[in-house]
């Protein structure tokens, strides 16, 4: 039986040489592979106490093959019922033979299958060569690739940082930027594992620099990221794509194989065409994970990210990571003028800074530094916001501010699309001041007196006189100052009780009035005399002020 030939025999492996030689090829390398000790068949039966039970499986199997693989044939090599049948012994089951075809297949340089025949052939199995090349890439090497392909996947856009290695490598800029993190940064697929995806984005958000140079503006900033399980896949993709590139074309590591030709050549070039578009599968489905800064306490310098997924299988990576910024409000292309006023008072009106207006231009570039801030897209959506909110009222606008004038101010009116840029002097007035402003302003027509006539004042006779009726006082006025560490709700119920209703039950029309004196020996800010006088006008009081 064939598995019985053992070629281990040097004469017998000498001449099978010379035969299988006169058809071209070295083969007494493939005869050590086959048959001898340390091989990689012999290591393949070492690795199991089932195929040394056998005698061996894995040399049974290649003896078998090595039979079958005459030169010259018209059809290469034996199926896998050929090899049963030089290999199986009455009684025993194909499995372990298979087991062992199936460790051998990729692992020897000289075994082929094709078409599900399998034969040796003088020439080294590219499967083999490529998949030992693999081994040899370094992570620079995988990841200078994949980095090589996102820059081409993603081609020149200015707004996007394609992983670069320190903070330092990301401008420092008043516009937005979106940051596509490194391999080596990624978020974890397990509890066990570490997100360095995000602690990278902290980083960079925080600072620009070597030394811990802080950066400016943090809320331009958005990330992309990978998971760590699909980095490793893709890690694996790129390995044998440079491992069957480097068999054509060499690399640094590698030199090509140069005697290439019809069938290992067809090979060579479909494995590179096949592992091209799987890296490339597998880098639009790696790099779909965005994340957003998000800050809880402007006063406090913490972030933490929000994490959300895309699905970019159609490979614009960049594409949908913005729209799936924008379904999350992280980006904001439209914003209502009232939900941005509301901001304006959070964070605006009531610093003392900016309490009554703020330059157009030093609004835009609060909103780029600060997180907490709305993350607009551009000053396209901000300046339509102010558009909008002047019209409605929610807050007014001057061309510029001047020797204590809002110049043209605007409020509750229509104005064309302001701009924002570097030295503008336009501002943006907080509502309250520009809507008292506004009142003040001389616009109702004077009322004209009639000129006195020359004519008598017509005189109307009295009635006739009665006798004056004895009545007590026309008018009773009671005053009362109220302490306001006192209960006021209670004295308020007393004087009601006690005096006013005994008023009235008199049949007395009895007429309360409430007084607010109130005494600051530096005076009061004009922000809060403006907002009392405002307010004593909505209740129909009467203001006055020294």
């Amino acid at each position: 039986m064939a598995t019985w030939v053992t070629l281990d025999d040097s004469a017998l492996a000498d001449e099978f040489a010379k035969l299988l030689g006169r058809q071209g090829g070295q083969w007494s390398p493939v005869l050590t592979e086959v048959d001898s000790d340390g091989s990689l068949t012999d290591q393949i039966d070492m690795s199991a106490t089932m195929f040394l039970d056998v005698g061996g499986a894995a040399r049974r199997v290649a003896r078998t093959i090595f039979l079958g693989s005459a030169t010259g044939r018209a059809v290469k090599g034996i199926t896998i019922r050929q090899i049963h049948l030089g290999t199986v012994i009455p009684g025993q089951g194909v499995s372990i033979y298979n087991d062992a075809l199936s460790r051998m297949s990729g692992n020897l340089f000289f075994l082929y299958n094709f078409d599900d025949r399998y034969y040796f052939n003088a020439e080294e199995n590219l499967n083999k060569v490529a998949n030992d090349r693999s081994q040899k890439y370094r992570g620079e090497d995988i990841h200078e690739e994949i980095v090589s392909r996102l820059k081409t996947a993603i081609g020149r856009t200015p707004e996007v940082q394609v992983c670069p290695t320190s903070p330092s490598e990301v401008q420092d800029l008043e516009t937005r930027q979106l940051i596509i993190l490194h391999p080596t940064f990624s978020l974890p697929s397990r509890a066990s594992e570490k997100d360095t995806a995000e602690t990278e984005a902290l980083n960079i958000l925080k600072y620009s620099g070597g030394d811990e140079k802080h950066r400016i503006f943090r809320n331009m900033l958005l990330f992309i990221a990978a998971k760590r399980d699909d980095v490793r896949d893709l890690e694996n993709h790129v390995k044998h794509y440079l491992a069957w590139h480097s068999i054509i074309n060499g690399d640094s590591l590698h030199e090509p194989i140069t005697n290439l030709k019809e069938t290992r050549l067809d090979q060579a070039t479909e494995k590179v065409e096949s592992s091209d578009n799987q890296v490339r599968t597998s880098l639009f489905k790696t790099y779909r994970w965005t994340l957003t800064p998000l800050q809880t306490d402007p006063n406090q310098d913490e972030y933490y990210i929000s994490k959300s997924t895309t699905d970019p299988t159609d490979g614009r990576i960049v594409k949908h990571a913005f729209e799936e910024f924008i379904s999350e409000e992280a980006i904001i292309i439209d914003m209502a003028a009232s939900l941005f006023a509301n901001k304006l008072n959070q964070y605006v009106w009531s610093s003392d800074t900016y309490r009554d207006h703020i330059a157009l231009n030093t609004l835009w570039d609060l909103m780029a530094r600060h997180v907490y801030m709305p993350r607009m897209k551009d000053t396209s959506v901000l300046t339509k916001c102010l558009q909008q909110g002047v019209e409605e009222g929610e807050f007014g606008y001057a061309t510029k501010y001047e020797n204590d004038t809002y110049v043209d101010l605007k409020f509750q009116e229509f104005i064309s699309r302001p701009r924002i840029a570097a030295h503008s002097p336009a501002v943006l007035v907080n509502p309250e001041l520009a809507k008292l402003i506004k009142e003040e302003e001389p616009n109702q027509p004077k009322i004209i007196e009639p000129e006195p006539s020359n004519l008598p004042p017509k005189v109307h006779p009295d009635p006739d006189p009665e006798s004056p009726k004895v009545i007590g006082p026309k008018c009773v006025v009671v005053t009362k100052t109220l302490q306001l560490e006192m209960d006021f709700g209670a004295n308020i119920d007393t004087l009601h009780d006690e005096i006013i209703r005994t008023l009235q039950d008199d049949g007395g029309e009895v007429t309360v009035q409430i007084i607010v004196t109130a005494d600051k020996s530096d005076g009061f800010s004009e922000n809060t005399t403006r907002s009392v006088k405002q307010n004593s006008k909505q209740l129909n009081a009467e203001f006055k002020s020294d």
